[in-house]
């Protein structure tokens, strides 16, 4: 496999992709808003992605034990885009429950989307140098910049068609399902290199965790509980709760999307560094801080939504980076699309339990004079904490320093951080999805 080619590759198909996703799924909630979803519906349509994942990553780790890779993620890619088409057309068609309609189509967008993620995660490993942390870091800083330009043109062009007018949502995500066929077109310029080597492997095997791969699925399936949790909700919460305009909404979500920018790069000399595990602690902890933050936002403190998005870019650079990079050290390449499955598939029933628990806490009588979405917030805020005190245990996964904490300090002192002394250009590559911001 041409190496230069297929990064080049991967560089362009991860701008589209941003475009793409951040004129569909960004705005899939004010879109179920504006069909009169509920918030318990919102917790449900957040579930959706992850029942999918459950349903199809088994499938998918079949699949590309006996096909090519580039095949089945062009395959994929036409059938999942056509829902945005079908989901375009729906005030133009009469539903008995249009918000039924809505998780139907979605759910089937998802599922084909996840239906690829072995082979592309797959895909994506093999070109991965050694010095991972600054590779992804600028990937996600690429797609970060794509995708925050998109949400904001989104979230401009709505608000100037009408927050109310369906019109406008066809046409986003029209437009949006054209960008996801260009990116199918993209995905195929690429040559796959190795074909098809993996070892075989029986459904059942999907069941089957062993050692560190183990613990390490089972810590961060927790972590994506508690995150699910209280994050789908807070979209909701301020467009609906806090009544903010689109173009506030679509601000706030580029400020978010360029803090990203910002601290990838310096995360990732981070965890070339220091480890990744580390770089996951800095991260969980800090997302238990963006739910506390949250859940002081009200009417009368709408100035706190734009320190709060900046940390949050930080800390969920910081997750995210962490995350998918020990996913990579702890699975082997013979074994990678089984396992990508297995850590998806303990991770997607995680992801649906905490959101519809989330839906049934924002539903319930809530504790005091705390009740709904706050609630949930805080709910998340104190899961989060746990999840990331159980990543303070893993042994399994050694820091490369034995003094985290002053050595870190020493680090960012002696602007190592921001500014290296050795910079070193490394070539670009496209992560699986640019994900709408997080909370």
């Amino acid at each position: 496999m041409n190496d230069d080619h297929n990064q080049h590759a991967y560089l362009r198909t991860s701008a589209l992709w941003a475009i793409y996703e951040n004129f569909t799924s960004a705005y899939l909630v004010a879109f179920a808003i504006l069909l009169g979803a509920s918030n318990f519906a919102i917790a449900v349509l957040a579930s959706l992605p992850y029942i999918a994942v459950v349903l199809s990553e088994a499938i998918g780790a079949k699949l590309t034990e006996r096909w090519h890779r580039v095949p089945i993620i062009l395959v994929t890619y036409a059938i999942d885009k056509a829902m945005w088409i079908f989901i375009a057309l729906m005030p133009y068609v009469t539903y008995e429950r249009p918000v039924v309609a809505l998780g139907t189509f979605f759910f089937l967008n998802q599922f084909f989307l996840t239906l690829r993620e072995p082979a592309l995660v797959s895909l994506v490993a093999d070109i991965a140098p050694a010095q991972k942390g600054v590779y992804f870091a600028r990937v996600n800083r690429a797609t970060g910049a794509a995708g925050m330009l998109a949400t904001l043109a989104a979230g401009f062009f709505l608000q100037w068609m009408g927050k109310t007018d369906p019109l406008g949502y066809t046409l986003l995500f029209l437009v949006g399902a054209l960008f996801g066929y260009i990116t199918m077109w993209s995905f195929g310029t690429l040559r796959e290199r190795d074909g098809i080597q993996h070892i075989h492997h029986s459904l059942r095997d999907i069941f089957r965790y062993d050692g560190v791969f183990r613990s390490f699925c089972i810590r961060a399936s927790f972590f994506w509980f508690a995150a699910r949790v209280g994050g789908p909700l807070v979209t909701a919460y301020m467009l609906r709760d806090l009544g903010l305009p689109l173009t506030v909404y679509a601000a706030s979500t580029a400020v978010y999307t360029l803090s990203q920018i910002v601290f990838y790069k310096p995360l990732g000399r981070l965890a070339d560094r220091f480890g990744d595990r580390l770089l996951a602690l800095i991260g969980l902890f800090g997302t238990c801080g963006v739910m506390l933050l949250w859940f002081l936002i009200r009417p009368q403190t709408l100035w706190l939504i734009w320190p709060t998005q900046i940390f949050s870019g930080l800390v969920w650079a910081a997750t995210e980076l962490s995350l998918f990079n020990l996913l990579l050290d702890v699975s082997s390449k013979e074994n990678r699309p089984l396992q990508t499955a297995q850590y998806s598939t303990m991770a997607a029933i995680a992801q649906a339990a905490g959101a519809l628990l989330g839906g049934f806490i924002v539903k319930s009588e809530g504790i005091g004079m705390i009740v709904g979405i706050p609630l949930v917030l805080l709910v998340s805020a104190g899961l989060r904490l746990v999840s990331a005190l159980l990543f303070v245990q893993m042994r399994d996964v050694p820091m490369k320093t034995r003094h985290p904490v002053s050595a870190v300090l020493h680090f960012v002192l002696q602007r190592g951080f921001f500014q290296p002394r050795h910079h070193v250009r490394l070539p670009a590559v496209h992560l699986p999805a640019a994900k709408p911001p997080k909370a």
